[in-house]
This record gives C-alpha cells, sequence and structure tokens, in this order.
C-alpha cells in the first residue's frame, strides 16, 4: 500500500483510456466495441481487470476442492489515507462486491463472489504509523509481533550472508544494537525508533571499518565501548537529542553506563537461537 493507494485498485479497474481511444477511432471498422465485458469466473476481460482481492474472491470459485483457500496480503494499510480501509468494510464483511461499470458475456450485471467454503485468509499488516477507524479494527483479529531479541537479530544479519563481522562479534553487536535501541525508547526523543533495517544498514557500515586483527570493543573495558558506540552509533541516530545521547560520553555518561548494563544484562541470559 501506498499514500496514494485506493481500496478500488484491490478489487478491479477499468481501463478507461483504452476506451476512450477505441471511441475515437474514425473509421467503424478499425473501431472495436466499448463495451466493459468481464466473462464468468474471468479474472481480466476487456477494458477490465480484477485487483488482488478480486483475483482471490474469483479463484475460490474454480479452484480444486482440495486446494486450500487463497491468502492475500495487504502490506502496510496505515500508510494510505484513512478511507482506504473504511471502502473496504462491506468487501471484507461479505466477501463480494459488484461491478457497476461492467457486464458479463450475457449483458447481465456481474458481482464477485468468494466461495463460501473456500473464503481467502486475509492478512493485513500495520506499522502503526496513524491510527485505525475503529470500524475496520472490529472486523480484525490481532497478531501483535514483538521486536526480535539479540540473538534472533543476529541470526537475521547471518542468513544474508554478510562479509566481515560474524559468529561472535556479530552478535555482541547485535547485543549492542539492543541496548541502544533500549536507550533510545527510554531515553531518546526520536518519534521513530531503529528496527531491522538500520540494524543491516548499520552492520555493512561496520564492516567498511572492519579489520580482521582487530577486536570491536572489550565490553569488560567502559572506555572500550564508549569509543565503539560513539564511532558507530551517530548513524542510527533520528534526531540531535538522541545523536547527543549517544555520541557524547559526558553528555550521556548514564546513558552509556545503561547501555553497558543492558548490553551485560543479555549476554547472562542463555543464548537463544531461532
Amino acid at each position: 500500500v501506498k499514500s496514494s493507494s485506493k481500496a478500488q485498485e484491490g478489487l478491479y479497474q477499468v481501463n478507461h483510456l483504452e476506451r476512450l481511444q477505441q471511441a475515437n477511432f474514425r473509421e467503424e471498422k478499425d473501431r472495436k466495441s466499448t463495451d466493459i465485458v468481464l466473462e464468468t469466473n474471468a479474472v481480466k476481460g476487456e477494458y477490465i481487470e480484477l485487483g488482488a482481492l478480486g483475483k482471490a474472491f474469483q479463484v475460490t470459485n474454480t479452484m480444486p476442492d482440495d486446494f486450500p483457500p487463497p491468502v492475500v496480503l495487504i502490506d502496510e494499510i496505515d500508510k494510505a489515507d484513512i478511507d482506504f480501509p473504511n471502502d473496504l468494510l462491506l468487501e471484507l464483511d461479505k466477501m463480494e462486491f459488484t461491478i457497476n461499470e461492467a457486464k458479463d458475456e450475457n449483458k447481465q450485471d456481474i458481482t464477485i463472489r468468494a466461495k463460501k467454503d473456500k473464503k481467502p485468509l486475509i492478512i493485513i499488516t500495520s506499522n502503526d504509523e496513524k491510527p485505525l477507524p475503529p470500524a475496520f479494527l472490529r472486523r480484525c483479529l490481532f497478531f501483535y509481533i514483538n521486536f526480535p531479541g539479540p540473538d534472533i537479530l543476529a541470526n537475521i544479519v547471518a542468513a544474508r550472508e554478510m562479509p566481515g563481522v560474524n559468529g561472535a562479534e556479530l552478535l555482541s553487536c547485535s547485543r549492542l544494537f539492543s541496548a541502544m535501541r533500549d536507550a533510545i525508547e527510554t531515553e531518546g526523543t526520536a518519534s521513530k525508533n531503529i528496527t531491522t533495517s538500520e540494524l543491516l544498514d548499520w552492520i555493512t557500515l561496520i564492516n567498511f571499518h572492519y579489520k580482521d586483527d582487530k577486536t570491536l570493543f572489550d565490553i569488560d573495558d567502559e572506555a572500550s565501548v564508549g569509543k565503539f558506540i560513539k564511532k558507530y552509533s551517530v548513524a542510527l541516530a533520528k534526531d540531535d537529542a538522541t545523536r547527543l545521547m549517544l555520541e557524547d560520553a559526558a553528555k550521556s555518561a548514564t546513558v552509556l553506563q545503561n547501555v553497558i548494563k543492558k548490553y551485560k544484562d543479555s549476554v547472562r541470559e542463555p543464548s537463544k537461537t531461532s
């Protein structure tokens, strides 16, 4: 979903420009009908094509009985205008919609309806950047995904086979990243905290300066950790207040100590692999 997305796009779209071009042909022999037609159980017809949600509804009527229902992902719905989720209320409730602009091959009105025992599973994600309408939320079952811990973060980076830091050092970086993320959450002023994508970019930055014969930092040496944080953490700061908090040890001694303490606490916890 983009900021310009409309709910209509997920149901169907009509190519009005192509219709206009056909209507403007001077020679009748070169002109085809401008009727918008969608054949029964088809997903594409004359001047019309079903969107992802429309295709999912339609395919349930033709798929084999032993196939599971289709799955539709509406990703980051909170990016769209507030009308986007409201415009899908009826369609998600009834699992059907009517196409007013088109007719079928028998000149009948068209209703795209999901088969009762094959209704699609619709998964909708939100980063909670803006509140969603209560009427929409009432129709949803929620599953909250917590931010992954340092061990899982290390596995995420390792799965991408990035050159440079790996093994114990990669786990140490992930633990320190989690500790700094906690500091930004509790002490910083940024409206958005750092996420997994920032970790990947951060590891790329560290790898650029990484030398195999040098230890990144010594956790038992506060000065060593402070030097590492001062060098690399600024890239994670979303505003000046957070940058100063992470960069200037003199102004942020307490924060720095809390970061180190948080790191040590994570080291003492039993390792969790996933």
